[in-house]
């Protein structure tokens, strides 16, 4: 149990640990809650349009657009636990390093998911624009 604190306080600063958001907003709680709410109504909402998308997927053809939907849908929502989710989190516990890893995955899937729509059809995409 204590390795477990400890990688804990690691991503939360170590030593000298990061302050959260709550201390951030020096315990403004009209508008601590108020920020907090609306962070995971917006939340909701992503996930809640990854889903329709998971669904108007699964009624077309399995064609390139279809796979690339899929990964685009994951990439939505890991976008919404990192920029939204997480800041709800860090209201109580400032786990950065932890965000820091996430984000630097995300960009990795993103770029990733980029170069391939790309390479797949660039005349296609070019002239959607």
């Amino acid at each position: 149990m204590n390795e477990i604190t400890n990688i804990f306080d690691w991503l939360a600063g170590g030593d000298t640990p990061y302050m959260s958001l709550r201390h951030c907003m020096r315990d403004d709680e009209p508008w601590l809650w108020t920020n907090t709410l609306l962070r995971l109504s917006i939340v909701v909402a992503y996930l809640l349009i990854g889903t329709l998308w998971l669904s108007y997927k699964a009624r077309t053809e399995d064609t390139l657009e279809r796979r690339l939907l899929t990964k685009l849908i994951l990439i939505f929502v890991s976008c919404s636990i990192c920029g939204y989710g997480f800041q709800v989190v860090a209201v109580w516990w400032p786990g950065y390093r932890l965000l820091t890893a996430l984000l630097a995955l995300l960009n990795v899937v993103s770029w990733r998911f980029v170069l391939r729509a790309i390479h797949a059809d660039p005349i296609r995409l070019a002239k959607k624009e």
